[in-house]
This record gives C-alpha cells, structure tokens and sequence, in this order.
C-alpha cells in the first residue's frame, strides 16, 4: 500500500516519521509539506530528509498522479482546506485532527467543535488586548460563511478521523452534520516514553513545584489559575510556568509579571526557550502538582507525563480533557471544586498513583499506539478491495 502523509512543520512529527518508517513494513511511506514555494525553512522538524516540500499550486496534481492508497493529513494545516475534496476518490483520505482543527477552525467564532474556551479574567485581557485579532476573527468568519460549501465538500471528502482523544469523535459528529468519516483513532507518541510494563514500579521523587500550563498560548487561561492560585497557596510556593511554545511576548511579559507579583522573582520559574523534550520532562518531574486550564483538548503530552510520575492533576471539571479522563477512570481533579489550600499540599497517595499508571497502561501504552497504527493498514486495505 501507499501511503502519503501531509505534514506540517511541528515538533511532534520528527518522531512520528521515524515510527512510520520502523514499522511500515511492506508499505510505501512518502511525506510531504505544502509550501507557498520550495524555498521552505523548517523550524522544528529536523529530519528534512525524508520530506519533500510541494508547491501549493502543484499538490493537488502532485498527490492524484502518486497511486497512492491512503493520505494522511496530519492537521487540516497541511494542506488548503478546498483541496481535500480534489483528491481522487480512489485515494483514501484520513484526518489526524490537532487541537487547531476542532476548536479554532474553520474560524474562531463558529469552529467544529464550539467551546467557551476562555474564563473571566483571560478573556477581559483578550478582549482588551487583541482588538486587531477580533477584527481579522469577524472577516474569516464572512468568508468562511460564503464558501461554507468547499469546506463542507471537503469535511465530507474525508474517509477517516482520528482526534487526539476518542471522544473528540462524538464530539464532531454531534457538531458537524456534514462529517461522515468512520473513526480510526491512532495517537501520537514517543517510543522512549516510559509507558510500558517495564517501568511501571519505578516512581520519581517529586518536589513540591506547581506546574501551570504546558505552553504560552492564550487557551491555557493562566490568569485565572494564577489568581484561583493566589487564593489557595502561599507566597513562598515555587510555580513552573512553561511559556516557550506558542503566545506572543506581550502575553508572556504580562502571565511572568502577574505571577511574581505575588509569588516574587525567585519563586517563579518562567521557560521562554525552547528545550529538547527529555530536558523538559526532567525539569517535571519538579512538579508534584500540575494546573491545567484549558477547556478543549490541549497539553495531553504534559498531562500523560504528570499523571505517569504520579504528580496530583487539575483540570476544568468542564472541559474535554477532565471529562475524557473521568470516563476511563484516572484520578484527576477539578480546578473549580478541588484547587484549595489543603488539596495543593495533599499529594496523591501510592494507590492514586498506582491506579493511574494502570489506566495508561489500558488506554495508552506504546504497545497500543503501535496496534492502532498497524489497523490503519489492516483497515484502509479491507475497505479498499
């Protein structure tokens, strides 16, 4: 079978490449990045090897003269929405949908999946903050509006979904009555991620830090936490804010400023670089708590580390990720009712943490991840014949 996979420049996908290539088999692996020209620079991926950078105006072309089985659109990003729909029909298409996809696309005032993503505090600095943003919102949003059709032709163009958590899949078929893609989960991961039986006993020492956030981007809500924070800790409490990955540097002044205005200068720790990944979860393992405030799926990389360390975890009792992880049993806790004085300084017992290691172990090992790639083929070969 062929398979072409339509990337974007990331930094998850250097190594989901290099597990496509381990275990492809006898199948044919091709990846490309649609660019405006071929003079594309990469940020994040590092193995530009194997991609080929295509043309936007030649893709559509490049891809139904290939003979391939099956594309993967690694996020609707990796290629123009209206060229999906002219993709040969004999071309399996599967969408591998990011957090981008559901809750901010088509536009940010009616996407896929519509969530009140910002709370009180979050949303008054945006309101306030990124007037030239709500404009640009309301103009996308009159466009998508009249060619609503390429976008519904395309959505319903789509084979396959696979979303980043399985309930993302109802979710979509809830809100989107044009989507009819069967759903064929598979999740991106790390092979050197400790999710395997041979690590289960092995428990890091945790610290007493509080980890607010996986990243800068607005969605996080960090101004609520932060005052919700101020409330329910003291002032000597060492926070770890990671602000190295999306966001813009005035929201990043104003989040660092708005936590040592309490906390002071040496009990914040502000990450505004970049960090290799094993760096970064070593520098977790500080963390014996963790605040995450999104309300769409967001930070499951984070959120899997934390939880696999047996670190205490708060989510919004109203978003995506508290009530996927409620529904398959993880010990996880609610930002509205649980974050108090007495809960911040509980850490999670030897049987909490043993529960949630079992739980990743039944619903996200490496070996299942491996499995679910595998039905890709299994699946796309039997509904092609």
């Amino acid at each position: 079978m062929r398979i072409l996979h339509c990337i974007v420049d990331d930094k998850f996908i250097d190594e989901e490449i290099n597990i496509f290539e381990d275990i492809k088999g006898k199948h044919y692996m091709e990846y490309i990045f649609i660019a405006e020209n071929k003079n594309n620079h990469f940020t994040y991926i590092k193995n530009k090897e194997l991609i080929r950078v295509i043309p936007m105006g030649e893709s559509v072309e490049y891809i139904n003269k290939g003979d391939f089985d099956l594309v993967i659109l690694h996020s609707l990003n990796s290629i123009p929405i209206d060229y999906i729909s002219k993709i040969k029909n004999n071309v399996k298409i599967l969408w591998k949908a990011w957090g981008f996809d559901l809750y901010r696309y088509p536009n940010e005032i009616r996407p896929f999946i519509r969530l009140k993503r910002l709370k009180p505090l979050t949303k008054k600095y945006w309101n306030k903050n990124y007037k030239k943003q709500r404009i640009i919102n309301l103009k996308v949003f009159i466009y998508d509006l009249i060619y609503n059709k390429r976008i519904k032709q395309s959505v319903e163009r789509i084979d396959y979904f696979s979303g980043c958590l399985p309930i993302e899949y109802k979710l979509m078929k809830d809100s989107v009555p044009y989507f009819k893609a069967k759903h064929l989960p598979f999740a991106y991961f790390d092979r050197k991620d400790p999710f395997t039986d041979e690590h289960i006993d092995h428990y890091p020492q945790l610290d007493s830090y509080i980890l607010v956030g996986n990243a800068a981007g607005v969605p996080n809500n960090h101004l609520d936490i932060l005052a919700k924070l101020k409330c329910n800790t003291t002032a000597e409490r060492k926070i770890l804010l990671p602000l190295n990955y999306g966001g813009d540097g005035k929201y990043i002044d104003y989040v660092i400023n708005d936590a040592k205005s309490y906390w002071g200068d040496n009990n914040i720790v502000a990450l505004r670089d970049f960090m290799p990944k094993t760096e970064y979860f070593k520098l977790l393992e500080k963390c014996g708590y963790a605040i995450f405030g999104h309300e769409q799926q967001a930070a499951l990389g984070n959120i899997y580390k934390m939880l696999w360390q047996g670190s205490k975890v708060f989510l919004s009792e109203t978003s995506v990720n508290f009530k996927y992880f409620k529904s398959i049993g993880m010990i996880v806790f609610s930002i509205q009712s649980d974050l108090t004085l007495k809960s911040i300084n509980r850490s999670l017992s030897m049987e909490e943490k043993k529960n949630n290691r079992e739980v990743i172990l039944k619903h996200s090992s490496v070996k299942d991840a491996l499995n679910e790639i595998c039905n890709i083929y299994t699946t796309v070969e039997k509904d092609k014949v």
